[in-house]
């Protein structure tokens, strides 16, 4: 997949997820039922990819990072309190080698503030919506001023 500057990717297919993708632990039927809601989670994305982002959005007319993965999320019957902050304590913590596709990634400042979230994609890639001006992109999860220790499971 190319990409441009500041880890922008121009090519976001949204391949179907295997359920080897996102296994946890050896159980295989839960694998596939996650990978279809993952996959569902995915093609939500794309479709709203480049809407502008807007402090408090919501809706297709604007997101901000936690309106959009609420927005994402939802179709499959996933809800989270309003904020990164929220949903970094509703999501049982896991180490950034433990993400999968569909889990969150949390960023947070020096002080160790959440400030951030994302829906990770795999390889090193997520769902955003950018506040710097480039709105809702799949972009690496290295394209971020900020530290990620960790993700959330969902």
């Amino acid at each position: 997949t190319p990409a441009t500057e500041e880890g922008v990717v121009e090519d976001n297919t949204t391949d179907q997820v295997k359920p080897e993708d996102v296994v946890v632990g050896e159980d295989l039927t839960a694998a596939t039922e996650r990978a279809a809601k993952v996959s569902k989670v995915f093609a939500r994305a794309a479709s709203v990819k480049g809407t502008r982002y807007r402090r408090g959005g919501v809706t297709p007319k604007g997101f901000d990072c936690s309106g959009f993965v609420l927005y994402a999320m939802k179709p499959v019957g996933i809800t989270f309190g309003r904020t990164s902050r929220d949903m970094r304590r509703e999501t049982p913590k896991i180490t950034k080698e433990e993400v999968l596709p569909g889990d969150l990634v949390f960023f947070h400042n020096k002080k160790g503030t959440v400030y951030h979230v994302a829906i990770y994609a795999g390889n090193g890639m997520m769902w955003e919506a950018n506040s710097k001006g480039k709105g809702l992109l799949f972009s690496s999860i290295y394209s971020v001023n900020g530290l990620m220790p960790y993700g959330g499971r969902v």
